[in-house]
């Protein structure tokens, strides 16, 4: 089941495409800083690997602290994240 499924349609789509664009984003940075392995970067930053996966795929929903932890790896605040 969608994690996003109590939503309206046109906001679920929304909320999808979102969470695409961030999981590429963090794949693109996780990339770039020299992991080829999302389950090396998870493990090292305290992030169940199978949750990180699903967080660069874009297929689930996240938690706040998730994304933290994760930024954190890439030494980068949240404002950094959505605005660079």
């Amino acid at each position: 089941m969608n994690a996003i499924c109590f939503l309206a349609p046109a906001m679920e789509k929304e909320v999808q495409t979102d969470l695409e664009k961030i999981g590429l984003r963090l794949k693109k940075l996780r990339i770039a800083n020299g992991y080829t392995s999302y389950r090396d970067f998870a493990n090292k930053n305290d992030i169940e690997p199978k949750i990180y996966w699903r967080l660069e795929q874009g297929i689930s929903d996240f938690k706040y602290s998730t994304l933290k932890r994760a930024l954190k790896g890439f030494d980068m605040t949240v404002e950094e994240f959505f605005t660079q």
